[in-house]
């Protein structure tokens, strides 16, 4: 008795691979703080967040959830944020490196050092986006106080290059457009409802 050959089986197809269809997130963004409680504060904080408008709310008690390391020095500015990022894990490791320069693996070159004042973790800033593997990545730059400027361009004295991509916006009016300086002509907070961005 002849035996039944079952019907060749079509081949399964392999897993896709996740670069096809990853998407980057909508608007996230690290930030760094400065304290404006009195004319001599120096106290700063950086962050993460998808949305910086709120955040800045928040830290200055205005809404709920703020950081409780924020309290004691309220109110805030945020001076410049950090955005473009492929995922908000990528987020906060940039977030992490930015607060720990002196145990990221990253940056453990003895050039750059911890420290709390706004020209320093500018400096730190600059220098982890021109620094692997952050210059690999999309990022873009926002800044928002006339401080934040004169550091940011003292950093790029260092003659470390930036990576092409990287744009850098001043907008002086701040991230919720009440500073009360023209800056870039904006009047309301920036725009944080970016479409998604697909490979």
């Amino acid at each position: 008795m002849a035996s039944r050959k079952g019907s060749p089986q079509k081949p399964k197809p392999g897993p896709k691979s996740s670069l096809l269809s990853h998407t980057f997130p909508p608007f996230y963004a690290c930030y760094l703080l400065k304290s404006i409680k009195n004319p001599r504060s120096t106290a700063t904080y950086i962050g993460s967040t998808p949305h910086p408008p709120r955040r800045i709310r928040q830290h200055n008690g205005e809404l709920t959830q703020g950081a409780w390391k924020t309290a004691r020095n309220r109110p805030w500015v945020m001076t410049m944020i950090v955005y473009g990022f492929p995922s908000k894990l990528a987020a906060l490791q940039f977030e992490w490196a930015w607060q720990h320069p002196d145990r990221s693996r990253h940056l453990r070159d003895g050039e750059v050092k911890k420290g709390t004042t706004l020209k320093n973790n500018v400096g730190v800033a600059y220098s982890m986006l021109t620094t692997h593997p952050y210059t690999s990545w999309p990022l873009h730059v926002k800044l928002f106080s006339s401080k934040a400027v004169e550091a940011w361009e003292l950093a790029s004295r260092s003659g470390q290059p930036l990576p092409p991509g990287l744009t850098i916006q001043i907008e002086l009016e701040g991230v919720d457009g009440k500073s009360g300086i023209n800056g870039s002509g904006r009047s309301d907070p920036i725009e944080v409802t970016d479409s998604k961005w697909t490979l």
